[in-house]
């Protein structure tokens, strides 16, 4: 009974280390992983600072932790924004997010901008919202998707 007892404590603890990265891992965690798997590669990411996220209708309340980042470079057009939202907030942030995408690809002007826009994507896993705005944007989400262990 001892030896049934002990197993099925080690088969639990396994189970708990292989379960899903999205219990364990930070926004950052996640893209730490994306620019260091995505390919083709990110270009080169600045910070957008907490103070501006209530430009993207996003309540600083609302959030538990983040990473939001944009191209260095202004003519190229990338945005990627990871919210851990607070409990019960997610819904809240996935709306901001989604009307952040819509104006987006309403200010979205050279052909570029216009593809990262057209083909960006907002999504919830569990407590995090995204936001992917990159003309490979799909293949971002791909990389966030195997992450998090989907």
């Amino acid at each position: 009974m001892k030896k049934t007892i002990a197993l099925l404590i080690a088969l639990t603890l396994v189970l708990t280390a292989c379960e899903s990265n999205r219990l364990y891992a930070s926004p950052q965690e996640i893209y730490d992983y994306i620019e260091a798997s995505a390919e083709p590669k990110l270009p080169l990411m600045l910070d957008i600072a907490e103070g501006r996220l209530p430009d993207y209708k996003v309540n600083i309340e609302d959030v538990k932790s983040f990473v939001a980042k944009e191209a260095a470079i202004s003519a190229v057009f990338v945005q990627l924004i990871i919210i851990e939202a607070q409990k019960g907030k997610v819904n809240d942030v996935y709306n901001a997010m989604l009307e952040h995408q819509s104006k987006l690809k309403e200010a979205a002007f050279y052909p570029q901008a216009q593809k990262a826009a057209a083909n960006s994507i907002a999504g919830v896993e569990g407590d995090l919202v995204y936001l992917i705005c990159y003309e490979d944007a799909k293949n971002i989400e791909n990389e966030l998707l195997v992450f998090l262990g989907d």
